[in-house]
């Protein structure tokens, strides 16, 4: 799976879960089409959150 793909999926799995915020501040790096940074803040709250996600899409190529 792609990156790109990877961080959408992620962003749909985690929104329930985060603030306002987290979500537009997730949102705009997906605009500047930074998906390395976007991967790494999905992970990031994934584990805040205690949410586990497949192997497909935290580990990308």
């Amino acid at each position: 799976m792609d990156i790109q793909t990877a961080v959408r999926e992620m962003r749909e799995i985690l929104a329930p879960h985060l603030s306002d915020f987290s979500l537009e501040m997730l949102d705009v790096v997906m605009m500047d089409e930074e998906w390395e940074v976007a991967h790494a803040m999905c992970l990031e709250s994934a584990e805040y959150h205690h949410i586990g996600l497949s192997d497909s899409l935290t580990l990308v190529a």
